[in-house]
């Protein structure tokens, strides 16, 4: 079995190089190996496509009458000119990547402006069938001409990840099981556009928890629900390494629900169990993390259950396989404790407090000691000036700095968080030298 007529039934989606490095062992274990070392085989192509998975942006059908288009114009005139090649011919991945590459590369080879080279060659060599060859022609007419006005950069690319995606998304070729590491991304720190485009899907999808809980928010529920929308075939099963807040934390809700009632497509899922990982040190990735396990179902939503696998334990370094790691691990039935309530519960000092532990602005309360006069100050008297940053704002920044004699009663020492890593810094650096 050739490695592309599996991208049907398996696909890793995921940013992460480590992910893409197991969805090729995924491909390798479905083939196995009494196929990979037969000698008979032919070629084998894993393909990757560095496409927009959740579809931010993709509201125009690429497919219309059997055919992929793809738009090489833009603003109103985007539609001028298109790139057409038969729908059918994506089913073979591998083959269809080769044909697109190839096509670009003839494109670019030296020739006479306006002339477009021959495709006999490559017909023969591809086995292209005859019904289809008209449609590739006049797209690599098309291709030729965009060369010609310097246009011809990133079509190969262009071509092969931006249709894939919407090719994988229609009913016919949605695959059996989706594996993945989503990309783990607050809302605090996305920037606005694209907060406005997460809000609004979330919403719509029903796992948006409000803006109370809003800054917490993580685009790794929205990525797995959206891939499972898209991408994953009625009872296909899936797993997905999420951040372990989407286990027990009350801005999961809507995600652990199973049930997504976005209008375009609505979706419901049947958790089937979980990993809570967050025990396990050192930690996989910056925070601690977990995996979930479920089914696409037609319309029975089953949450995610309360028992969970539980590992604990201490991975050494120098050990890298799973044969010298698992003796340093235990995995132990658990229940997880979930806070459903967070979107409404406010902190016991709520009523005391308006902005945490801080003191602004910092222009009325901090100081920086200034010179003594050549005569001296006398006995409890400092000479202080006002303490100045690049972070003011306004009107503070505006205000020139107050000068003064004051008790020295009255001046405090205040330790700030940039001191608590001032310090570090220079311990770091003492035991390094």
């Amino acid at each position: 079995m050739a490695l592309s007529q599996l991208t049907n039934h398996v696909l890793g989606i995921d940013l992460h190089p480590v992910a893409v490095a197991l969805a090729r062992v995924t491909y390798l274990l479905a083939i196995g190996k009494e196929r990979l070392i037969d000698s008979s085989r032919g070629p084998i192509s894993v393909p990757v496509y560095l496409g927009d998975s959740i579809q931010w942006t993709q509201r125009v059908d690429l497919f219309s009458d059997s055919q992929l288009l793809i738009p090489t114009g833009t603003g109103e005139e985007a539609f001028k000119d298109e790139l057409r090649f038969p729908d059918h011919l994506l089913t073979d991945a591998g083959w269809f990547d080769r044909l697109i590459d190839q096509l670009a590369t003839l494109a670019t080879k030296p020739r006479a402006k306006g002339t477009v080279p021959s495709l006999t060659a490559l017909y023969s060599r591809l086995d292209v069938a005859a019904k289809d060859r008209s449609a590739i022609s006049q797209s690599f007419e098309l291709l030729c001409r965009l060369r010609d006005e310097d246009r011809d950069h990133i079509w190969r690319y262009y071509i092969r990840n931006l249709a894939r995606p919407v090719w994988l998304s229609r009913t016919e070729n949605r695959v059996d099981v989706l594996l993945g590491n989503p990309p783990w991304l607050s809302y605090r720190h996305m920037p606005p556009d694209m907060q406005a485009a997460f809000q609004q899907m979330s919403d719509a999808m029903g796992i948006w928890q409000g803006k109370t809980v809003a800054p917490a928010q993580d685009l790794s529920g929205l990525f797995v629900t959206r891939a499972i929308q898209q991408y994953l075939k009625i009872e296909g099963v899936f797993g997905f390494v999420m951040p372990n807040a989407a286990l027990d934390r009350g801005y999961f809700k809507g995600f652990r629900s199973g049930r997504y009632p976005d209008p375009s497509e609505p979706t419901t899922v049947a958790f089937t169990g979980s990993w809570d990982l967050r025990r396990l040190r050192p930690h996989f990735f910056p925070r601690a993390s977990s995996v979930v396990f479920g089914q696409r179902s037609a319309d029975s939503p089953h949450s995610l259950p309360i028992q969970t696998l539980r590992w604990t334990g201490k991975i050494p370094r120098t050990d890298h396989t799973w044969t010298q790691v698992q003796s340093h691990l235990t995995r132990l039935p658990a229940d997880l404790v979930v806070r459903d309530d967070e979107s409404g519960a406010a902190s016991p000092y709520d009523s005391r407090f308006a902005e945490g532990a801080t003191i602004v602005p910092r222009f009325l309360f901090f100081v920086e000691p200034q010179p003594d006069s050549p005569l001296g100050l006398g006995a409890g008297r400092r000479a202080v000036r006002s303490m100045r940053s690049s972070t003011e704002k306004k009107p503070w920044k505006e205000l020139d700095p107050m000068k003064g004699v004051v008790e020295t009663e009255f001046v405090r020492p205040v330790l700030l968080g940039e001191n608590v890593i001032r310090a570090f810094e220079v311990n770091r650096d003492a035991v390094t030298a």
